[in-house]
């Protein structure tokens, strides 16, 4: 069975995208000539064909003194040449540039018919003019390079610019010397011979160079000589793409091919003149070999690799430059990686973030690794918005030990220090305070907002159409006699010792109720309760450095900061996710209520073991509130236990959405419709007696196949991106879906490390989790029935249940 290739394009639209060019670049993979090099060649073709015109003229008619005025203009020709090579740095891909380089050519047709005709001083001419195209030759490699060790962002970016100095003033030093020494030769009995010693001395320092540099110099020439050949010059190319200052190279070597050509055919017809041939065609492969010899060794110097293999992209010099660069789109960018079809670097302002993301993938597929620890990375490398880092999964510490290199490295480059609290429930460990209900702002809510919020977060909402309304009223009604009981209640401890109260009580409302109506929300409280870090006060805890030192959510939102919560859902089902919920919806109380001077984001891994019927809310208010979300999970499959509302919200307020994987039947044929179509030409062929009939016809044909997805979650750098929303920046892709490279940011040596992070207990103000003592809700007895006869004649057996 074979399967085809998959079928990839990057849907950015050109016309749309900000015309300042990005600061960073990667290498673009090669493309066709555009109409400019097309024009350069054209003008090099009329140039020799002229001067072939010429030298049919000339032999025509024998016309010495036509060709004497032709040899008045050759130094004007060759000062004229070397005027260009002047001013080429100033030049860049534009008609002047044509008729440029056109002229050049022309002027080397009239040098080469000059000492064709034998005139007297046409061979010194001719000697400067090859001189000249060999110094050409070199002008535009180092040009060509130069560009390329500018802009593309490189593993050893921390090069110093003296190191990087030092290597070109070798390389044009060699330039100048060689050049000296070309012209000379060329002015001398021996320069053919000459020629060739040079040109293999050039090789071998070119050798012994590349050998430093690679272990295989040859094929590291050979690689390099191809890509100075083959260089995309592109007038239209993804944003982020190199476009070389040099022309399309090949261009030169058939302009040269074309007047030796010319030479050698007008040597022919001269008649007996084969030794005079032989040396052209001598002096010209001589020149072809020097040529070579000093590509060989401006590439030695100066070319660096700028492929980059799968899951190589240098992710951390990529990011520091583009938080370094002078373009605003950039610097607010977060760096997402590569467009498979072109390798074009990904840019996603982060102002789109305000619109939230969603990630899937399934178990292994690199959620963390190549997408959350990123973006956790980029958050705090911006150094002016808080972070939220919710961890339902909480098996590892991954993204604890990313918050802790990337303050650490910010710390020792820019000095700024960012403060560090986290949370846990873990038994035995140390913890930040985290309690929402001394949140500042929740006391300014009525006690029916308060009751409303509880309900939500701790899940005892279940809807209001007939039946689960009428449960979640009676959780209501619980809830609320609480608060009305106790309404400075400042943690849910205080919470359930008035509920504990309530039903001890009979003239309550709550004593009067039968147990199992109360038993849901009493478990909930006491899971909570029990928690002395969820629960801890000013008035309850001794310890004053971890109140002052609590998590204060309104302090997020005029601080930079960041939050991680620990929250195992595994070995706790119950009290993480509600305690996840609190953490999103008290940030929104929170945020009704501070100055709100920074952004918050919230990342939230294994978002579907704290999903809510009231979770769409928190997505439709958090935009407005300065808060950006950010969910991952497995697939679309997981949130289809809340029911399409869920899932309709998060696809209508997510801007970015990333599948790392897509493996369920479900989500492959969503994605498949996400692609769309695009118009493919169908050819069918008719056999009959008359021959074979063809026919083409303009069909839709899907985007993406089944099996191209399939291959993409088989491949674990490979994803699929979808961006909408109004947005600044780079990411103008139409809305249409488009296959990602992906890329560790990481080595696996400190990937390691990380993995291998404890958690940790010298941040100020911790304190050691541990189970509060609760009070037990009493259990009444029941009142005991009062007997009753049976009565055995009659037939209503309805009174034997009365």
């Amino acid at each position: 069975m074979s399967v085809d290739p998959i079928k990839l394009d990057n849907p950015i639209d050109h016309n749309s995208v900000p015309s300042e060019p990005m600061s960073i670049a990667f290498p673009a993979n090669p493309v066709p000539n555009p109409p400019i090099e097309q024009i350069v060649l054209l003008g090099m073709y009329i140039a020799a064909v002229s001067g072939l015109a010429m030298l049919v003229v000339l032999l025509a008619h024998h016309n010495s003194e036509l060709a004497l005025q032709i040899g008045k203009y050759q130094r004007l020709s060759v000062i004229l040449f070397f005027a260009f090579l002047v001013f080429r740095g100033l030049l860049r891909e534009t008609p002047l540039y044509s008729f440029v380089l056109g002229s050049a050519i022309f002027c080397g047709s009239l040098c080469a018919t000059t000492l064709t005709i034998a005139a007297p001083h046409a061979e010194k001419a001719f000697a400067a003019f090859l001189m000249g195209l060999f110094v050409w030759n070199v002008i535009e490699i180092a040009i060509h390079y130069t560009t390329l060790d500018e802009k593309v962002v490189h593993q050893d970016a921390e090069r110093s610019a003296k190191q990087r100095d030092t290597e070109l003033s070798n390389l044009f030093l060699l330039v100048t010397i060689s050049s000296i020494g070309f012209c000379l030769m060329l002015l001398t009995e021996a320069r053919l011979p000459a020629t060739f010693v040079l040109s293999f001395l050039i090789l071998g320092i070119a050798y012994s160079k590349a050998a430093i540099r690679s272990n295989r110099p040859l094929s590291f020439i050979a690689a390099t000589v191809n890509g100075y050949f083959a260089y995309p010059n592109a007038d239209e190319t993804a944003p982020g793409l190199i476009k070389t200052t040099a022309p399309n190279q090949l261009l030169r070597p058939i302009s040269v091919a074309l007047l030796i050509v010319a030479m050698a055919s007008v040597s022919v017809c001269l008649g007996d003149h084969s030794i005079e041939l032989i040396r052209i065609l001598a002096t010209a492969a001589a020149s072809i070999l020097l040529a070579v010899a000093s590509l060989a060794v401006a590439v030695a110097f100066t070319a660096r690799a700028v492929h980059f293999p799968t899951g190589k992209i240098p992710y951390q010099a990529t990011v520091d430059k583009l938080r370094r660069s002078g373009n605003a789109n950039e610097k607010e960018s977060y760096f997402w990686g590569a467009v498979e079809v072109d390798s074009s670097p990904i840019l996603i302002h982060r102002s789109l973030f305000s619109e939230h993301a969603h990630i899937l993938g399934s178990t292994g597929s690199g959620k963390t690794a190549l997408r959350l620890a990123p973006i956790i990375e980029q958050t705090i490398g911006f150094g002016d918005m808080s972070l939220f880092i919710i961890d339902l999964k909480a098996d590892k510490l991954e993204q604890l030990a990313s918050c802790y290199a990337t303050r650490d490295r910010m710390k020792s480059e820019t000095g700024i220090d960012v403060p560090i609290k986290v949370f846990t429930t873990e038994q035995g460990d140390l913890s930040h305070v985290f309690n929402p209900l001394i949140t500042d702002g929740w006391k300014r809510f009525s006690i029916a907002d308060r009751t409303s919020v509880v309900c939500e977060t701790l899940g005892l909402y279940y809807g209001a159409d007939f039946g689960r309304g009428h449960f979640s009223a009676i959780n209501a009604d619980v809830i609320q006699a609480c608060f009305n009981a106790n309404p400075s209640a400042e943690s849910f401890a205080e919470l359930y010792e008035t509920l504990c109260d309530l039903a001890g009580t009979s003239s309550s409302a709550i004593g009067q109720m039968r147990r199992t109506e109360y038993t849901h929300v009493a478990q909930l409280l006491q899971k909570l309760a029990s928690c002395n870090v969820l629960n801890a006060t000013a008035a309850r805890v001794a310890n004053k450095a971890a109140i002052e030192n609590r998590i204060n959510l309104a302090e997020a939102f005029q601080t930079p900061g960041i939050y991680y919560f620990h929250l195992p859902s595994t070995t706790s089902p119950v009290l993480a996710p509600a305690i996840a919920r609190l953490v999103t919806k008290f940030l929104l109380i929170a945020a009704k209520s501070a100055k709100r001077d920074k952004k918050v984001q919230v990342i939230i891994d294994e978002f579907q073991r704290m999903m809510s019927e009231s979770l769409d809310n928190t997505f439709q208010l958090a935009r407005s509130h300065d808060i950006n979300l950010i969910i991952a999970n497995q697939s679309i499959g997981d949130l289809r236990a809340k029911g399409d509302r869920l899932i309709n919200a998060i696809e209508t307020n997510c801007a970015i959405r990333q599948w790392l994987s897509v493996t369920s039947v479900n989500d492959l044929e969503m994605v498949g419709k996400l692609f769309g179509t695009h118009k493919e030409v169908h050819k069918s062929e008719t056999q009959s007696r008359n021959g074979t009939s063809v026919q083409r016809s303009l069909r839709d044909a899907p985007r993406i196949t089944i099996t191209d997805l399939q291959q993409i979650s088989d491949d674990p750098f490979l994803s699929v991106t979808k961006i909408t929303g109004v947005r600044d920046g780079y990411s103008k892709y139409r809305g249409v879906p488009f296959v990602v490279r992906n890329q560790f940011h990481i080595s696996g040596k400190e990937y390691e490390r990380r993995r291998d992070f404890v958690w940790p207990t010298d941040l100020p103000g911790m304190m050691m989790v541990e189970e509060l003592s609760l009070p037990t809700i009493a259990i009444k007895a029941k009142k005991a029935k009062p007997d009753r006869p049976i009565d055995n004649d009659t037939d209503d057996l309805a009174d034997l249940f009365v």
